[in-house]
């Protein structure tokens, strides 16, 4: 099963997709920040790296690039699912091969089911999902 860790900047937002992934999912969550500087030290200390990294973060353009490229540098095969990303996100998007765009949860399903299916992706293209 695929080792997932958590960036979002809300606390309360952040234990519920814990929970949601690790009790409804099945996946294994390495670990979770709300903290990008936090996130990013946590990210190169670990010995066996995530296969998604999941973010619901809103952050300023040049800091949506920063952890971007940081975080494929470091990691070029980790998935990243990005929930509810705003216009620069997007505009980014092409840049980032294995950057996933997930626009709206509808209900709990929704996000097991875009994390199964980024599991399956390649580093070949990019899906947006809407």
């Amino acid at each position: 099963m695929e080792k997932i860790f958590i960036l979002s900047n809300d606390d309360i937002t952040c234990r519920i997709y814990r929970l949601l992934l690790h009790l409804e999912g099945g996946y294994t969550i390495i670990g979770y920040e709300k903290d990008i500087a936090k996130a990013l030290n946590y990210l190169s200390t670990i010995e066996s790296a995530p296969d998604i990294i999941f973010i619901d973060f809103k952050m300023s353009n040049r800091d949506a690039l920063s952890l971007l490229q940081s975080i494929t540098q470091k990691y070029p095969d980790l998935k990243i699912m990005w929930i509810n990303p705003d216009k620069k996100i997007k505009d980014l998007a092409s840049e980032f091969k294995s950057l996933y765009l997930i626009e709206e949860l509808y209900k709990n399903q929704d996000l097991i089911f875009f994390i199964r299916d980024a599991s399956k992706m390649d580093k070949n293209g990019l899906k947006i999902s809407s």
